[in-house]
């Protein structure tokens, strides 16, 4: 056979590969980018789309697990991992295990690329813990909240918010909504003698174990859901820090949000062609 009739068969091929590989790219823009069905998960750190934790200098990476399921420990504060989102969503859940060493609180934030529009999350309150498994507290959840009170004075948080009690006896941590009384802040190492209630989004774990098995949804703000990066922040919030930091891993990140629409295509525009 001739070198020309060799290159006309294999024209066809190269017109075909000209063909196919524009059509594989916008296939894998719709199934891996768009997200049509707007439900997305991923297991632990899994590049691309998740990035951490940084700064490296404030991780110590646990010899246990595979890159993906690692585990790290906490010498510094705070601690960031990184979430690409290729459109726009409503919500973010995240599941993780965790060892709180020998601190008195976490809290687990998002951020948005631009760093500003934090939402924070309570993690982990040991005074909290603790007063789960005292007899003389009893705990009422409800609403996205949880009520402590010693005793058993209110039946259900609703009636609590209803008719509640003078504010110099309710402390508060975290609340995701306002309250119809002025409390103080709840401190780091538990409440006072004169606070006989606690109101907070914090929910007692399971004590079972050293490392705990956390979940936390956050309901993306307008700035969160067309930002290119979410960020998620560990926090310890107390100082001197501790001398045995947490210990944590990722086991599940999931983005949830609308369905294909106009909305959503112009969003995911938007992140493509700024």
């Amino acid at each position: 056979m001739s070198p020309p009739d060799s290159k006309l068969r294999l024209l066809p091929l190269a017109r075909l590969a000209w063909t196919a590989i524009p059509l594989l790219l916008a296939g894998w823009l719709v199934v891996y980018d768009l997200i049509p069905s707007g439900r997305f998960s991923v297991d632990g750190i899994t590049p691309p789309y998740l990035r951490g934790p940084v700064p490296e200098a404030r991780v110590l990476a646990l010899p246990v697990g595979n890159a993906r399921a690692r585990s790290y420990q906490m010498v510094g504060e705070p601690v960031y991992v990184d979430i690409r989102q290729s459109r726009p969503f409503t919500s973010l859940t995240v599941q993780f295990e965790f060892n709180p060493g020998s601190v008195r609180m976490v809290e687990l934030g998002l951020q948005d690329a631009a760093g500003s529009s934090l939402t924070l999350s309570p993690l982990y309150h040991r005074a909290l813990e603790d007063l789960s498994r005292q007899q003389d507290w009893t705990i009422r959840q409800g609403g996205g909240v949880t009520l402590f009170q010693r005793g058993a004075t209110y039946g259900s948080v609703e009636a609590f918010l209803r008719q509640p009690p003078a504010a110099e006896r309710v402390a508060v941590y975290r609340v995701p909504f306002a309250l119809s009384v002025q409390p103080g802040a709840l401190p780091a190492d538990g409440p006072s003698r004169a606070t006989d209630f606690i109101v907070t989004g914090y929910q007692p774990l399971s004590p079972a174990g050293v490392w705990r098995t956390g979940r936390v949804t956050f309901p993306l703000t307008a700035q969160q859901a067309y930002s290119r990066q979410l960020r998620l922040v560990f926090s310890v919030p107390e100082r001197p820090l501790p001398s045995v930091m947490p210990q944590f891993r990722l086991t599940t990140v999931a983005l949830a949000g609308d369905r294909l629409n106009g909305r959503v295509l112009r969003g995911w525009l938007s992140q493509w062609f700024r």
